[in-house]
């Protein structure tokens, strides 16, 4: 094969060029006919056909020689090579330039720029660069084709994570990988000698057109997750907003790929649960930045200026909402379907090793179900908790794991308290043994709009464990945040000030004073000193709740901006006493 041409496995024939002379295009096109006939021939293509209309045309049909150049504009437009064509030639040529699967895509730019194109199927100038889709031999369709789908990638990534996820992803949805042709920027777009992206565009009127454009032609979009704890597709601008456009795409559909390797070390992540710990390395990490998701902080090497115009005219607010809640749903999914499958495998360890590997993906899925429950996702935390005490239940030796499975119940009994339930939180809390039920009873009390009731349950609750844990433990700390609550709802700020300070106290001293535990404490402080009439405390706790929650969840996180309001409002309160009587409290 000649440096720097590249050609089908299949195929080989390579076309000739010829100078321009009197008799260059006579002699040109004898030539062709020539070598596809031969390459036809090689192909088991009937010699009746006209070869070199069915290679120009991507088997379009028979075309008139008007209607020829059209068509070809037309494929070439979204030519995109195919899976097979991936796996195949591009890494055989990849490997006769010494390189390999192990190769990012951006210390492959150079040899992909130097691919000499086939002169039959580009439709460019002769003095435009071509891209390496130009550049393959087509000589049938199983290496490249009309784009029926789009590639959601970083250039950091290599070869090999992108095949592989590709070729995973066809095998999972029963696609031919030789009628999947996905469009790749670095591969389909002519690249810049000092850029990771294609050629920028001048005015923003032409980028949204150009990007609209694409993402309705090619509405299947495949986003390739890697490293799977901490993607870095999400960490990218031009990513993000393609995600975002084909979630707001009637007709598009959006589908994550995992390569085989980082979805073997999601599984072992899950096997290994927690260990003791009160949470997973790998899902705490992913849950952090798919919840911290924010497209103006993201990276990109073109158009920047341009895509952050197009997000400011669709609404900042709405295309980061719209990425997290789509991909944290795929990671629940994803963890759940984990779940199941490192559940079934539990059956086929010894007694002991089951017992512990139970436990520690038991503790684990009590992890999910705190993330969740805290982010107010209760429908999601309730099916996790449910899912831990089927784990729990299933163990062999049941009784190891009762303390927790009391846990467990009670759990659920808030979830189900918190979504209006009370009947069926009423009977979770009757099936435990451990005395936090008296907390949960009470606040199906205080649900139900009985705060006085509430407030003796929770007393006696306070009561209970402090004889059991002591003044220090984060129960006990509950139990203050319970009565605060109750108080609060009474009108009794004098004593909810009191319990919310012995909260402060606890969590300070346990999680430290940026934890989200903590940053609610001040905030519950803050609400209290207002509501009492105290506006220079009240500023001062929702300036260190602010702080908090901004340090632990970020500027654009509910919590914050829940924060940031009301210490704006302690502010204006305190310049004008009379705005207090204005405010809802």
């Amino acid at each position: 094969m000649i440096r720097g041409q590249v050609c089908c496995r299949d195929n080989e024939a390579v076309v000739s060029r010829y100078t321009k002379t009197r008799f260059g295009r006579r002699r040109r096109k004898k030539d062709e006919d020539v070598i596809l006939t031969t390459a036809n021939k090689k192909l088991g293509n009937s010699p009746s056909v006209n070869t070199a209309r069915s290679v120009s045309t991507l088997s379009t049909g028979t075309l008139s020689r008007s209607g020829r150049k059209k068509s070809i504009e037309q494929t070439v437009e979204f030519l995109a090579p195919s899976v097979h064509h991936l796996k195949t030639s591009l890494l055989s040529y990849l490997k006769e330039n010494g390189l390999g699967p192990n190769t990012k895509v951006h210390d492959a730019k150079n040899v992909l720029r130097k691919a000499t194109p086939i002169r039959c199927v580009s439709t460019r100038n002769k003095s435009e660069s071509k891209p390496y889709v130009d550049c393959i031999g087509i000589h049938n369709e199983d290496h490249a084709g009309k784009a029926t789908h789009q590639l959601c990638y970083t250039w950091t990534f290599t070869f090999g994570s992108i095949i592989d996820a590709l070729s995973k992803y066809c095998k999972e949805n029963g696609l031919d990988p030789r009628r999947t042709y996905v469009w790749i920027d670095c591969l389909c777009t002519v690249l810049n000698q000092n850029s990771e992206q294609q050629q920028s565009h001048s005015t923003f009127e032409e980028f949204e057109s150009a990007f609209s454009k694409r993402m309705k032609s090619i509405p299947n979009v495949i986003v390739v997750m890697t490293p799977w704890n901490d993607p870095r597709c999400l960490k990218r601008m031009w990513c993000l907003l393609e995600i975002f456009y084909s979630l707001s795409n009637e007709k598009g559909n959006i589908d994550i790929a995992v390569p085989s390797k980082d979805y073997y070390q999601f599984l072992k992540t899950l096997r290994r649960g927690c260990q003791g710990s009160t949470s997973n390395i790998g899902i705490d990490e992913l849950f952090n930045i798919i919840t911290s998701i924010a497209i103006e902080r993201t990276t990109v090497t073109s158009d920047m200026q341009h895509i952050l115009d197009l997000v400011n005219k669709i609404g900042l607010a709405k295309v980061n909402t719209t990425i997290i809640t789509f991909m944290k749903k795929w990671m629940l999914d994803t963890i759940r379907i984990g779940l199941d499958k490192v559940e079934s495998e539990c059956e086929d360890y010894r007694r002991e090793e089951q017992v512990e590997m139970r436990g520690n993906i038991a503790l684990f899925v009590d992890f999910i179900s705190r993330y969740l429950s805290d982010f107010g996702d209760h429908k999601e935390a309730l099916y996790f908790y449910q899912k831990q005490f089927f784990i729990l239940k299933n163990a062999q030796v049941k009784y190891i794991f009762r303390a927790k499975m009391s846990s467990c119940l009670l759990n659920m009994g808030t979830e189900y308290c918190i979504l209006g339930d009370f009947e069926k939180a009423l009977k979770k809390f009757q099936c435990n043994e451990l005395a936090l039920a008296y907390d949960y009873a009470g606040r199906i009390h205080r649900c139900r709009g009985d705060p006085k009731e509430a407030h003796a349950l929770y007393t006696k609750s306070l009561e209970v464990q402090s004889n059991k844990y002591g003044r220090s433990h984060p129960n006990i700390g509950t139990c203050h945040y319970s009565i605060g609550i109750a108080s609060y709802e009474m009108g009794d700020y004098e004593s909810a000030i009191f319990h919310y300070k012995n909260v402060l106290s606890i969590y300070t001293s346990v999680y430290g004073m940026e934890h989200p535990y903590t940053a609610g404490s001040y905030y519950n402080l803050g609400r209290t000193y207002y509501a009492n009439g105290e506006f220079e405390n009240a500023l001062t706790h929702f300036s260190r709740s602010n702080k908090a929650y901004r340090n632990s969840y970020g500027e654009s996180h509910v919590d914050t901006l829940d924060a940031k309001k009301w210490m704006i409002i302690a502010k204006k309160t305190l310049a004008e006493p009379k705005l207090y009587s204005k405010v809802e409290i």
